[in-house]
């Protein structure tokens, strides 16, 4: 189920395979679940680090911020914030201190 797909992208992220988290991610929140979408926007607005280095997320700050939207949108806390960090600092969209 998606609260598992999070759980096994948690435990990944925390080991630095951050390319394998956001596959878990990706599964939980094509399913509609807002937890994955954060996790997927966060870390394509962010990036992610890698043990080894080919593990590691570069953002895509593009679809970062279509996914953060979505959970946004959907009232999760932490996109929220990420949102208006978005919007403030200008990744994947303009810079818009009103709407941050």
């Amino acid at each position: 189920d998606a609260a598992a797909q999070v759980a096994l992208g948690d435990a990944l992220v925390s080991n630095f395979h951050a390319s394998e988290a956001l596959d878990w991610y990706r599964k939980a929140a094509t399913q509609g679940d807002v937890a994955g979408e954060y996790h997927v926007g966060h870390m394509l607005l962010f990036g992610g680090p890698g043990i080894p280095q080919a593990l590691a997320v570069r953002p895509n700050h593009a679809e970062g911020i279509r996914w953060t939207f979505m959970a946004a949108t959907n009232y999760y806390p932490q996109a929220c914030r990420n949102m208006a960090t978005a919007l403030r600092e200008g990744y994947g969209t303009r810079t818009n201190l009103v709407e941050a």
